[in-house]
């Protein structure tokens, strides 16, 4: 396949090109600018792995959202035979309260302070995910992000090639009571069902994260898209009345890492959870960043609406390339450049207190304000039904309190 690109190629030697990159990383994550945003952890609870509710196992949590009106939380599980959320009830631990730390159903907590305030989830309720007029999922999915509006449930499913048949990223809409209303078509560019194309999300790699807004459903492949760039996401905006894409920013992750979840503070600005799994030590490499927009190129004003373009660093400099599939390149910015989103390190989760590690975190939610200020930030993991992993929940502080306004 023929590349077109924006400026002439050079071909410099190896130092240069590891300064390049430097360059290139630098400007789209920034570790060392102090974010307004300041978290801290407070504590962590476990499940015990033996879990039973409703005779299925309490495990797979890939997403978690705060529903204000009842004060609980939703759960969402990504078992693919038995779609469904719990409803968890938020429980305040005084720090001398040992007895409340020892329900049945999950591990001692580890406290970073004596003086910090220290929480828990309490079980309420397992409610399946099911079609209108049956007790079940006609259809695969593999659900991943979760949201939740007034009384309407979000719920992003990753799509499988595997499935028979192939199903597709999608994104759902479901009543509180669990029971679908409707699915949103996504675009092509998401999603090609010819088993080896060039074209969609990677297998097991699609939509993992969902957040909300007013006006938007923001959510992005967990992985870059097969004809994008190696580490080039695409954070995308869904018209929430009309279920249309309306705008995509591009997004780098850092360098193995996968996108798992984001909580859109407005519609430039997000919180983003990356992970990414070490080999050699056996341990989850977690990050979470503030992620700004506002200089970002918006995709969807470039001149091809219908977004057959796929978008690549040329060699490591600075300049970026655009591949068009089928018709000569057309001029896409004043600047020839697209600019990709800004990061700045929030919280590196290898410095969490000695005895607690984080695990395969796939869920995160802002919850209500707390009484020593800021407002709750909760984190789960999924432990992917395997006893050598951990169904884990940490509570972290986040200040200052975020709403639409910020």
């Amino acid at each position: 396949m023929k590349f077109f690109h924006l400026h002439k190629p050079v071909m410099p030697g190896p130092f240069f090109l590891i300064f390049l990159l430097l360059l290139q990383v630098g400007a789209c994550i920034n570790a060392q600018k102090k974010s307004r945003f300041q978290v801290k952890f407070l504590n962590e609870q476990i499940l015990k792995k033996d879990r039973q509710f409703e005779g299925l196992s309490v495990g797979g949590l890939s997403a978690l959202t705060f529903d204000e009106g009842t004060g609980e939380f939703l759960a969402l599980s990504d078992d693919k035979l038995n779609h469904r959320f719990y409803r968890l009830q938020l429980q305040r631990l005084d720090t001398s309260d040992t007895q409340q730390k020892k329900k049945k159903w999950t591990a001692p907590f580890i406290n970073n302070k004596n003086n910090s305030p220290s929480f828990q989830f309490i079980l309420k309720e397992q409610v399946l995910l099911r079609e209108k007029n049956s007790k079940n999922m006609n259809r695969n999915m593999d659900p991943e992000g979760l949201a939740l509006k007034d009384q309407t449930l979000f719920i992003t499913s990753e799509g499988q090639q595997i499935f028979n048949p192939p199903e597709p990223p999608q994104i759902f809409i479901f009543s509180k009571a669990g029971i679908l209303k409707k699915a949103w078509s996504v675009p092509s560019v998401f999603w090609n069902k010819e088993k080896f194309s060039s074209v969609g999300a990677r297998e097991n790699k699609g939509f993992e994260s969902l957040t909300l807004t007013e006006k938007y459903l923001w959510t992005a492949t967990e992985k870059a898209l097969k004809q994008d760039m190696n580490r080039l996401l695409r954070l995308s905006g869904f018209g929430l009345k009309t279920g249309k894409l309306l705008r995509q920013y591009p997004y780098f992750l850092d360098f193995t890492a996968g996108l798992s979840e984001m909580i859109a503070i407005t519609d430039k600005i997000f919180l983003t959870l990356e992970r990414a799994y070490d080999k050699k030590t056996g341990e989850n490499q977690v990050w979470l960043f503030v992620t700004h927009c506002r200089e970002a190129t918006d995709l969807m004003t470039l001149p091809d609406q219908s977004l057959k373009y796929s978008v690549h660093l040329k060699s490591l400099v600075p300049a970026v390339m655009i591949q068009k599939t089928k018709s000569s390149l057309r001029k896409l910015t004043k600047s020839n450049r697209i600019i990709p989103c800004n990061k700045d390190l929030l919280f590196d989760f290898s410095k969490l207190p000695p005895g607690v590690t984080a695990d395969n975190l796939e869920g995160m939610t802002l919850g209500p304000k707390i009484s020593q200020g800021g407002q709750l930030l909760v984190f789960t993991s999924d432990n992917n039904f395997s006893s050598s992993q951990k169904t884990q929940f940490l509570f972290f502080r986040i200040s200052p309190v975020i709403n639409s306004s910020d």
